[in-house]
């Protein structure tokens, strides 16, 4: 990366408004919209290497007028008297106002499902699956993480009051993605933990 003895701090105005009920006694609803007015937006723009014009470096610049609206919705329920589930969706369009750059790292649709099921008082299980959109990696749009979908499962026990025992697994299916394009993430993995609580 190239450092930037001109960056200027960014300013921002924000608007949000929401709701929130419980419909027909049992299904919880949270929903929200919200629009943010952004000056000197800081973005980590892909540049030509000083050295070797054939090769790209980041550099962080205030890229000038950005305007980001979107919605946000939450619904929870209980399905059986041990069983729960929820959804999330967040849309965000992301909007440069100022020039052809791509705004990077963040992706226009977000969707996540959760399960949790307990069967017994100090035992959970709970598994939730993560959708989202594509996203750009570069200013320039020559770098494209495409969208994925990913799994998890963990199961959760307390032994006593406080202390309770964790394993689970992240990425479940095994999935090739990536959050930056070229960078891939984990894949399967196992885990475990311990945790007291007083």
């Amino acid at each position: 990366a190239i450092h930037n003895a001109a960056l200027q701090p960014e300013r921002a105005k924000n608007y949000e408004i929401g709701y929130q009920d419980v419909l027909f006694k049992k299904l919880s609803l949270k929903a929200a919209l919200f629009y943010r007015d952004i000056d000197d937006y800081i973005l980590q723009v892909t540049v030509p290497d000083p050295a070797n014009p054939r090769r790209t470096l980041y550099q962080n610049q205030n890229v000038g007028h950005v305007e980001q609206y979107g919605f946000e919705i939450d619904l929870a329920a209980p399905i059986l008297k041990t069983l729960d589930a929820g959804v999330n969706y967040t849309y965000l369009d992301n909007s440069n106002r100022t020039n052809n750059d791509k705004l990077t790292d963040i992706p226009e649709h977000k969707l996540f499902l959760y399960a949790k099921y307990t069967p017994m008082r100090n035992l959970t299980f709970l598994a939730d699956l993560e959708m989202d959109s594509k996203r750009w990696s570069s200013t320039d749009g020559v770098r494209l993480a495409k969208g994925y979908t990913v799994a998890n499962a963990k199961a959760t026990y307390e032994i006593i009051k406080g202390l309770q025992v964790e394993g689970g697994v992240r990425n479940l299916f095994d999935k090739d993605y990536e959050l930056n394009e070229g960078y891939p993430m984990t894949g399967r993995t196992y885990f475990a933990n311990v945790s007291y609580r007083f």
